[in-house]
């Protein structure tokens, strides 16, 4: 819904030594993870914009979805995308061809995109 049940925290996992925040969208029932989908970038911008601290994105990720957050990726403390349904084959497998789509999609300098 736009909202971060932890943003009054975020300071003191700064302050405790985080090094890394992991940003992903709560599915109705409160499932976390592999649910496809995605937060909207004002949101994520409203979370990554209260710290320094390095991040991933996840929830959703696609390497069509690139085109929803191109101010999270300009971010100095975006460290890339934490995917699992979009790197995986009809069978539930790894997809080598779909990572390096992914790794194309989302990579700062599309020159390096060869996994």
């Amino acid at each position: 819904g736009g909202s971060c049940p932890e943003l009054p925290l975020i300071d003191s996992y700064a302050r405790a030594g985080t090094d890394l925040f992991l940003l992903d969208t709560v599915a109705d029932g409160g499932r976390i993870g592999s649910t496809g989908r995605s937060s909207a970038e004002w949101a994520v911008m409203d979370v990554v914009s209260r710290t320094t601290v390095p991040f991933l994105l996840a929830g959703g990720i696609t390497p069509q979805s690139t085109a929803d957050y191109p101010r999270v990726v300009r971010q100095p403390a975006f460290r890339g995308v934490d995917v699992d349904t979009a790197a995986r084959d009809t069978d539930g497998r790894i997809c080598a061809h779909a990572v390096d789509d992914l790794v194309r999609a989302w990579r700062n300098d599309p020159q390096e995109a060869h996994v």
